[in-house]
């Protein structure tokens, strides 16, 4: 019989590796990854003029945390608000999408933080070539061996294979 070896998107692998890193366990269904309806697009960060183009990003916003299955999130972007609002566990691998207008070419700073007092902080560059989404996830585990309480942003150079 002749078989066609499997090659992977390196979007699919990414989604792959998030999902072994989230530790999915028994129980749980293909059909339990799943993105909830997109809200209306924020506004613009920053200015948008033909000096400073601008490009389509999309946060990707999910609980992960059965420990902790309402947290709330506060995200801002350069300053500006962009997500607060309680998001719930439901099945772990929910994410809601937060797209939004961002300049190209120039440093964003990107602040997540949690009801529980977690923060985290780092710094994107968006691409007029790329649409980039980033991967926000919120962790706390109560098990010794398991780190938590945290958050985690995760920059992707292609599409997200799961929305």
């Amino acid at each position: 019989m002749d078989r066609t070896p499997l090659s992977l998107s390196a979007s699919t692998a990414a989604l792959l590796v998030v999902l072994a890193a989230a530790g999915c366990g028994g129980g749980e269904r293909p059909d339990d990854a799943a993105v909830e309806p997109t809200p209306a697009p924020r506004t613009a960060i920053g200015p948008v003029t033909a000096e400073q183009p601008s490009t389509r990003m999309v946060l990707y916003v999910s609980n992960q945390s059965f420990d902790e299955p309402r947290m709330r999130l506060r995200i801002t972007l350069d300053g500006e608000p962009v997500v607060d609002q309680d998001f719930d566990v439901e099945g772990q691998h929910t994410w809601v999408q937060f797209p939004v207008q961002v300049p190209v070419g120039r440093p964003l700073d990107l602040v997540v933080e949690s009801g529980s007092g977690e923060r985290l902080r780092r710094s994107i560059v968006a691409r007029a070539d790329v649409e980039r989404g980033v991967v926000v996830n919120y962790w706390a585990a109560t098990e010794p061996q398991q780190e938590g309480p945290m958050i985690e942003a995760t920059v992707m150079r292609e599409p997200i294979a799961f929305a």
